[in-house]
């Protein structure tokens, strides 16, 4: 699995550390527009050491309670693992100066050790709400949204911060882009390739003259940075057909559905120059989260805006035996110890190779991704008082 995760790497641009290749560029257009500045980091020698052998066992049992948005094929369990990966590689990168957290960094021994209860919610406002009411710890979600979140009701904070400007090393480089990020795209049935091609050529096209950055910068940074979600007016072409793309509004100010329920925001704009450059019209339905692969297999909708879990892992199934080889030797030359040591547990808990898959319902196919983001956790600033001061304890 590690040398798969090298051979997802080195077919993504995943590498090249300065932000390189196709994949680089595609995150530049994302996480790395959105930049913080760091606070100053802990005293490396006040920092309990990451053994080179994860032992889960050996670590604090405090239950952390997470919510998250409904996926179609994830169970609690297995989200349950996938949040112990994640809190293993973080704890590494803090470690590397690539995440900061407020606290020591033992205080995720709770998700390190399993301790993890999940509760999965159908809409963004519901989960919002646990939150709030003490429910559950932690909110998970994307970079983007919780800056969002917490730009609107100052109660709210992020548990950690990404330094996006850091030069990336290749452990860095496969966490963010594998386990750390998802990819978004459109989703349609596995009969429409030939919508496909026409989303992916656009996006293609938007990417290379600057569209899509401008539409980035436009829709999501600035709006994160106090704007208000803009509406978005679809052109219509005379005679032209109409393409019906499902949106939720459960991601904003990506996926953003208005007080008045009508579409605004990202991908409102990502769909109408989309519409624009195809010849097509679009005509957006407003459907339910959870409902969204039923409305595309129903028929009553020609593409959805969909989550990759990701895009990475699509790479593993061309690697052949010899490849793989090749690639690990080159991983453990290039990783430290104790980055290999991580790897290793990470691939002793999680398949990466099918968790792309995971929330790809069957019979579909999807364009390429047109953004991509990280993944934080929120919560409130009376859970994090109450957590910086348990690990002062």
């Amino acid at each position: 699995m590690i040398a798969a995760l090298l051979v997802a790497a080195l077919g993504m641009g995943m590498l090249s550390g300065c932000g390189e290749g196709a994949a680089a560029k595609e995150t530049a257009q994302s996480t790395e527009q959105q930049t913080e500045e760091m606070p100053k980091q802990p005293d490396p020698a006040d920092e309990p050491e990451i053994p080179l052998k994860y032992d889960p066992t050996q670590v604090g049992a405090r239950v952390s309670k997470i919510g998250m948005l409904s996926m179609l094929n994830m169970t609690p369990e297995g989200m349950g693992t996938y949040s112990l990966t994640r809190a293993t590689a973080l704890s590494l990168l803090a470690k590397e100066g690539y995440v900061w957290f407020p606290f020591q960094f033992d205080v995720m021994g709770s998700m390190q050790s399993g301790q993890v209860e999940i509760k999965f919610y159908d809409s963004l406002t519901e989960m919002q709400m646990a939150l709030n009411a003490g429910e559950i710890d932690y909110m998970n979600c994307y970079k983007s949204v919780g800056d969002y979140l917490c730009s609107l009701d100052k109660n709210l904070v992020t548990l950690y911060m990404y330094d996006t400007n850091k030069e990336r090393n290749i452990f860095a480089d496969l966490m963010f882009r594998g386990i750390l990020g998802n990819d978004f795209s459109f989703l349609m049935m596995e009969d429409r390739t030939e919508l496909r091609d026409l989303f992916n050529a656009a996006i293609s096209d938007m990417k290379v003259d600057g569209t899509m950055d401008r539409l980035i910068e436009e829709q999501i940074t600035n709006v994160i940075n106090g704007q208000t979600p803009q509406p978005v007016e679809m052109e219509k072409i005379d005679g032209a057909d109409t393409i019906r793309v499902a949106v939720t509004g459960a991601l904003p100010p990506m996926d953003y559905v208005s007080a008045d329920g009508k579409p605004a925001g990202f991908n409102t704009a990502v769909l109408a120059e989309i519409g624009k450059r195809i010849g097509k019209n679009i005509e957006l339905v407003v459907v339910d989260s959870i409902g969204r692969a039923t409305a595309l297999s129903s028929g009553n909708v020609d593409a959805v805006f969909w989550t990759r879990t990701s895009a990475a892992a699509e790479e593993l199934a061309n690697a052949t035996e010899e490849e793989a080889k090749q690639q690990k030797e080159a991983l453990q030359q290039s990783m430290t110890e104790e980055e290999l040591a991580c790897m290793s547990y990470i691939d002793s808990i999680l398949d990466f190779a099918n968790y792309g898959k995971l929330d790809i319902p069957d019979r579909t196919i999807t364009t390429q991704s047109y953004y991509s983001d990280l993944i934080t956790n929120v919560l409130t600033k009376e859970k994090q008082q109450e957590i910086m001061e348990e690990a002062a304890n």
